[in-house]
């Protein structure tokens, strides 16, 4: 991974295969039951987005590909395991998904789930 001058690299454990089923089991029930909601409350106060931000640090990878895959709803997620608000001053959430995965980039040696250990 290329340095970025400035910029802390994040030091996360790539994702276990257990980890890896729970949050694929989570995401898809938590897809399921906001599909027709346009309530933002409802999006990220849902409780397997909810049990996903409790898994910390070590599911960034999975976000990061849930989001290179088209999903949008992942800032708030980061902003709670993170700290760190990337996406301020953006006008959608495209926009926001777009800030997040550079932010990703620059500091974790993102890899493909079909590397997951």
């Amino acid at each position: 991974m290329p340095s970025v001058s400035g910029v802390k690299p994040l030091n996360v454990p790539r994702p276990s295969q257990s980890l890896y089923k729970k949050f694929n089991q989570l995401v898809e029930q938590w897809t399921q039951d906001i599909m027709f909601t346009s309530s933002s409350h409802d999006i990220i106060f849902h409780w397997a987005y909810q049990q996903v931000i409790g898994f910390g640090p070590q599911v960034i990878p999975l976000i990061y590909e849930e989001m290179l895959a088209g999903e949008l709803h992942w800032s708030w997620a980061l902003y709670a395991i993170t700290g760190e608000d990337a996406a301020t001053g953006t006008d959608s959430p495209r926009a926001a998904t777009e800030v997040w995965i550079k932010w990703i980039e620059d500091r974790y040696p993102v890899s493909r789930r079909s590397e997951v250990q």
